[in-house]
Parts: structure tokens; C-alpha cells; sequence
């Protein structure tokens, strides 16, 4: 097998696209080293790319022309074009990428979460598993295009609504001049911040007061534009982000750190669940109401033919939706099948009849027979000179008709008999016989 020895596969690929003023560039790139050169763990471009080269189309190897890249990037090197590609470009991602990506997101989303909350009794931050379980709890969709941050935020909104837990409290010192002191007292009142989180004032100069202050990360920001607006040399400096009990201490003194369901939480999606239950049974027991009386008129229209139409008895005909014309048919049919079996009946009579009159005419004295031979050897070329031993008065004229008769089902059937042992039957007694089976 004869290969082209010029051509160079390319495994592990990751084409970026980038178009401009309606012309696609491309390069070739492995799969996760671009994901890393965006996120600023590989700086080494020689890492990144396959070739230090910018393509019009990178499945089939066209490079882009040199006019090409002047009239759409100008003056730029090719180096800084490939960099520019990288950063702005459109990447394919995979579905095992993805799944990475996905993954690492809602690590960094758990972790947040961990470091921010915590237990409003204790101040004792949960475990990662426990972090978990609560996530799943409240469906908590993970959006790929967005920040860990914002995510987790949001996370911790819906998590609070519905568990006993709390965002833990920011420690912020504020250093503003004494005369200001009593108007920033009356703003934490009207953010409805209480005195006992002033942890500690200090009294640094005669004319300054330094307080440190405990408070909700969400009020941080409109403290900072009151001291910027309102007060004069107002000084915020934030000491830690998160206040959490992290001290040692013997283990029923530790304070409980149990993730527990808030006593006044609803839960929209079960009660929308139970709407959708109640309809469910509502709409069920309409139909079963439906379905008894189409059973009961089904009954009806089979009590009229009971006699004849045994076979029907006890089946529940199902109709979806009333139509005169099915109605009409079925009517038709059902006196089609009454006809028939009204013709059974009457053969069945008539075979019946014929079957008496052979046997008065045997019981009737017959001395003609009995004396006289030469009358039996009449009778028999009247019958017919040639008979079948397996089947009762079966006599037959031609060697035609003497063939097809061991075709027949008669013969057959005697055959089975005789081998049996039981008794041999006519051709009127067979036909009787299987009447009476096809009746049953």
C-alpha cells in the first residue's frame, strides 16, 4: 500500500475559527492546551500549537495567503494573528472536555459555597458532602457561560430559602472622624444593622474612632458609598471576608453543624407535582366513568344474541368515539353471523331426519335379502362394485371415484378410527359428527 510520504496527520486536534468582514482564519491547535492559554496556565505558545500557521481551512491544510492576512489584519505579525486567534476565535470543544469543563465548574461552585455559608447558631462552616446533597436537593442548573462566582452567589440565595443556614458575615473596620461617629451609628440603623456587631472601638487620635464591624456581605456595598458621600475622611478596610468558628474545642461544645430544612419552606415544585396529581386522578375516574357505561351498553347490545353467541359472552368492547355508521356495521354483522348459524341449525335438522328414516327402513323385515343371493349380488352392482373396507357403505362405480375417496377427509378420518379402535362412521354419521363439532 503506496502512501504519500508528504503529508503529515494531525492527531489530538482543536481547530479555533475566526472570522472578519465575512473571511474565516483557522489554526491547529491541541485539545486542551487552548482551554489552558485562555485561562492563563500555559503561557508557552509553542505548547499550544500544532503549526505556527494561520489556515483558511485546517480539515484540508489551505494556507492563508499572505495578502490575505495584510488586507484583513493589516500590519499585524503572524505570531500576534495566531494570538489574536487564540483569544477571540471560536473553539470546538469535545464532549469529554465539556464534561471536564462541567466538572471543575461545579467543584469551584461547591467550594464557594462551603466558604461562604454556615451555620447560623455554631458559625461552623458545612462539609463538601453535605454541600453536595443540597445542590441536588434544590436542582441547581450549572451554567457553563457564566462565572463560578455569580453562580455560586445565586446558589447560596436559593439554599438559604430553603435550609437553616446563613451567608457568613464580613469583618470590616471603618475609621472616620469622632463627630461623624453618631450620624454613622444612625445609617447602620437604617440599614438595620445592630450595635452588638460593633465588635470593638478604638480611640486612636482625639479627633479620629476606629470601629470594626461585622456585617452581611450585601450591605457592604452601601456602606461604602455612604462613608464616600455622606462622611468626610471615612476610611473602609476589610479585615476578613468570612467569619467562621474554626477554634478546637471538645466535641459537645462544638455546636451542631446539621443541615436541616426550614420549617417555613414550601416547595413550589411539589406542590405544582401534587396540582398534577389531583388532575391526573380527576381526569382518571372521568374516564373510568365513561368506560362503565360503554361497558354497560356493550352488555346490553350482547344479551340480545346470548343464545347464538356464546363465544362473546363476557367481553368489553371499547369505543373511543360514538359513530352512528360503526354502530350501523356492527348491527349488520352481528345479524349476518344469526343468519348462519340459523342455517347450521337447519342442516343439522335435516341430517338428522335422514339419519331416522335409514334406520326405520332397517328395522322394516327385508327377506329378500336374506334368501335370495342373487338379489345381494344386485344390489351390490346397483351400489356399485367396488368398496372400501376402512369406511361403512362406502361403495363406489368407477376406479375414478374409488381413488378419490381415499383422498377424502371421510376416509381419513375412519382410518384414524379404526386405528383407534372405535367404531367406523358413514358418510352421513361423518357429516353428522363434524356438524355437530363445528356447532360446538
Amino acid at each position: 500500500m503506496f502512501q504519500p510520504t508528504g503529508i503529515i496527520k494531525m492527531t489530538n486536534v482543536a481547530f479555533i475559527k475566526y472570522k472578519i468582514n465575512n473571511k474565516k482564519f483557522e489554526i491547529a491547535c491541541y485539545k486542551n492546551k487552548a482551554i489552558n492559554w485562555r485561562n492563563g496556565v500555559e503561557k508557552d505558545i509553542g505548547e499550544v500549537l500544532q503549526f505556527e500557521e494561520v489556515y483558511t481551512n485546517a480539515s484540508h491544510g489551505t494556507i492563508a495567503k499572505k495578502q490575505d492576512l495584510q488586507t484583513y489584519f493589516g500590519d499585524m505579525k503572524k505570531l500576534d494573528i495566531i494570538k489574536l486567534i487564540l483569544e477571540k476565535g471560536e473553539l470546538q470543544v469535545g464532549e469529554k472536555e465539556r464534561e471536564v469543563q462541567l466538572s471543575s465548574l461545579q467543584n469551584d461552585i461547591i467550594n464557594i459555597v462551603c466558604e461562604k455559608c454556615v451555620h447560623p447558631d455554631s458559625q461552623r462552616k458545612f462539609s463538601i458532602d453535605q454541600m453536595q446533597k443540597a445542590i441536588k436537593s434544590i436542582n441547581f442548573k450549572i451554567k457553563p457561560d457564566q462565572p463560578a462566582k455569580k453562580q455560586a452567589l445565586e446558589c447560596i440565595r436559593l439554599l438559604c430559602k430553603k435550609f437553616y443556614m446563613q451567608r457568613a458575615e464580613m469583618l470590616i473596620s471603618i475609621n472616620l472622624p469622632s463627630i461623624d461617629k453618631n450620624n454613622l451609628l444612625s445609617y447602620f440603623k437604617e440599614l438595620e444593622i445592630e450595635e452588638s456587631s460593633i465588635k470593638k472601638t478604638v480611640n486612636k487620635d482625639k479627633n479620629r474612632v476606629e470601629l470594626v464591624v461585622s456585617i452581611e456581605p450585601s450591605k457592604f456595598r452601601s456602606i461604602s458609598t455612604i462613608a464616600k458621600e455622606e462622611l468626610k475622611d471615612c476610611i473602609i478596610e476589610v479585615i476578613s471576608n468570612v467569619i467562621t468558628n474554626d477554634q478546637t474545642q471538645e466535641i459537645e461544645q462544638a455546636g451542631s453543624v446539621n443541615l436541616v430544612i426550614r420549617e417555613d419552606w414550601k416547595d413550589d415544585e411539589a406542590d405544582q407535582d401534587k396540582k398534577k396529581d389531583k388532575k391526573d386522578k380527576k381526569k382518571e375516574s372521568k374516564n373510568e366513568d365513561k368506560e362503565q357505561k360503554k361497558e354497560s351498553d356493550d352488555d346490553e347490545e350482547e344479551q340480545k344474541f346470548d343464545d347464538f353467541d356464546d363465544d362473546d359472552k363476557g367481553k368489553k368492547k371499547k369505543k373511543k368515539k360514538k359513530n352512528p355508521q360503526l354502530d350501523m356495521r356492527m348491527q349488520l354483522e352481528k345479524e349476518r353471523e344469526f343468519a348462519a348459524q340459523q342455517q347450521k341449525l337447519e342442516e343439522l335438522n335435516r341430517v338428522k331426519q335422514q339419519l331416522l328414516e335409514q334406520e326405520e327402513k332397517q328395522k322394516k323385515p327385508q327377506t329378500a335379502e336374506k334368501t335370495n343371493t342373487n338379489s345381494k349380488t344386485e344390489e351390490i352392482i346397483n351400489k356399485g362394485s367396488k368398496k372400501c373396507t376402512s369406511c361403512k357403505e362406502a361403495y363406489f362405480e368407477t376406479n375414478e371415484e374409488y381413488r378419490a375417496h381415499f383422498k377424502s377427509d371421510w376416509h381419513v378420518f375412519n382410518v384414524k378410527r379404526k386405528a383407534a379402535s372405535e367404531a367406523i362412521l358413514s358418510e352421513i354419521e361423518y357429516k353428522t359428527h363434524m356438524l355437530d363439532i363445528n356447532f360446538q
